[in-house]
């Protein structure tokens, strides 16, 4: 103690924090610098130590001192080690055997981590049933935890030395582990990975009511038109379009600005040129199908997922030969077993599939414009949507110019130069080329625009969109007044 109390508090603590503490007990100063210590429980060996590293105990560490129990509690004893080895090692000795009997591990780990998705319903299924099986016929693996438990054990005795354990305990803490109940630890475990199949259960319960009650649906449908439309109104910015030059009531007030209006006009010409792609639209369409092709994809795989994995009537269907139609025909079969609202909602989530797969259908497809007009078919690509916003930007410009460029008096020849009357609509939309195919014929007006590519569901059937789906002849076949009346309406 005199040589410890030499050593200023701070430095003392300083040296317990940067170097691994030895017990040791006095025996006897060599000279001013050096001091002789036993450093082993039996005090049969000496070391010679130098003063500076000699750290007084505190006055708790003196009280613990008292007993042999309290005195465990300041050394670190090679028993907790192993036991802490052995708890470690027989959780691997599970994850293998669980392997080997065709238990998915990494399903596991990731139902552990809270990383799945509706795709991995079966395999959770699946694995939770075999875990139950196993638990309830464990006589082989805890046979092979409680072996390795005891060889454990066995080569520690026959190989520790005494500064490996604290002598006053080591007798009780070995015979603590020995009794140490490894094959319950085991059976625990077991407990604990069906328990995670279950929380994993249940929440991919939660996934598959959104996806039955359409909630998922509307989810996809409005982030890609959410998608779309900014995407649009960027491209549009950073041409130089002006957003704001029509009023929101444009029939009943006049625009600020009609030069703007033909402007943007003659811009929104040169976007929908069939002849040449001068701003990169076809561009923003490879993009956007890039984004959005692949989440409707994801869709399509988790909510046949969810087809399969009902239980309320014999669907016969599988994961191999799976077909919406086929699937549709069974319920329809066997409505009588399933509630209303849940044949409601089976049904809508198969026409939600019919839809999505058309949609992707029309947009590798090349389509045509009738001879009455372009007609809007029941499913819109995303192509289709992305153009739509520039029809209805042109078509919306050109309402203004017939409204109130005659109160204006502007020149019928610079109406002409931003294309009005002198490219017959149809053939200008169904002559642009995307990625190889004819632009999608479908359009939709203004008061159709946000609901595009939705179903709408609630009922059995989905319902018609509302306002026209036909968009009529060319302007130049009709009178001044119709063109106005049909372009207002």
């Amino acid at each position: 103690d005199g040589y410890g109390t030499a050593l200023e508090a701070e430095a003392a603590r300083g040296l317990l924090r940067r170097r691994c503490v030895i017990y040791a007990r006095f025996v006897e100063a060599v000279d001013a610098d050096s001091i002789v210590v036993f450093t082993n429980a039996g005090e049969n060996r000496t070391e010679t130590v130098d003063v500076k590293h000699v750290v007084p105990l505190s006055s708790e560490m003196r009280m613990m001192l008292g007993s042999a129990e309290s005195m465990g509690k300041l050394v670190e004893d090679g028993v907790s080690s192993l036991t802490d080895h052995l708890k470690e090692e027989i959780r691997s000795l599970i994850l293998e055997y669980l392997h080997e009997q065709g238990v998915d591990v990494a399903l596991l780990d990731r139902c552990s981590s809270n990383d799945i998705s509706v795709v991995d319903l079966p395999g959770v299924v699946r694995a939770n049933e075999h875990l139950m099986r196993l638990h309830s016929a464990a006589a082989e693996l805890l046979e092979k935890v409680e072996t390795y438990a005891s060889r454990g054990i066995a080569d520690f005795r026959a190989c520790c030395e005494e500064h490996d354990v604290f002598l006053p305990t080591r007798d009780a803490r070995l015979a603590e582990l020995e009794s140490w109940p490894f094959c319950a630890l085991a059976k625990n475990r077991l407990l604990r990975y069906i328990g995670l199949c279950d929380s994993a259960l249940d929440q991919l319960l939660i996934e598959k009511r959104a996806y039955v009650r359409g909630g998922k649906k509307k989810e996809l449908c409005d982030w890609w038109m959410g998608l779309i439309r900014r995407r649009v109104y960027h491209f549009l910015e950073d041409k130089g379009f002006e957003f704001d030059v029509i009023p929101k009531n444009y029939i009943d007030m006049p625009p600020r600005n009609l030069e703007l209006i033909m402007r943007n006009l003659s811009l929104l010409k040169d976007i929908l040129s069939p002849a040449i792609d001068m701003h990169g639209v076809l561009v923003l369409i490879d993009e956007l199908k890039r984004t959005i092709y692949p989440r409707i994809e994801h869709f399509l795989v988790e909510s046949r997922v969810v087809l399969l994995d009902q239980h309320h009537f014999p669907h016969g269907q599988t994961e191999a030969d799976f077909s919406d139609k086929e699937y549709l025909l069974y319920l329809d079969e066997y409505s009588s077993l399933l509630e209303p609202e849940v044949y409601r909602g089976l049904y809508n989530l198969v026409k939600d599939r019919q839809y999505l797969s058309h949609m992707k259908e029309s947009e590798s497809s090349e389509q045509t414009a009738g001879p009455r007009g372009l007609f809007l078919g029941d499913a819109v690509p995303v192509s289709g949507l992305i153009m739509n916003y520039f029809f209805r930007y042109e078509n919306e410009h050109r309402t203004v110019l017939d409204v109130w460029s005659s109160q204006r008096k502007i020149d019928l020849k610079a109406r002409t130069a931003v294309g009005e009357s002198t490219v017959p609509l149809n053939r200008t939309r169904s002559r642009r080329a995307v990625s190889n195919a004819r632009l999608p014929s479908a359009t939709v007006s203004c008061a159709n625009m946000e609901t595009s590519g939705m179903l709408q569901r609630g009922g059995l059937k989905p319902k018609p969109a509302s306002g026209p789906r036909l968009i009529g002849e060319h302007p130049a076949a009709m009178s001044d007044s119709e063109v106005t009346r049909r372009r207002v309406t």
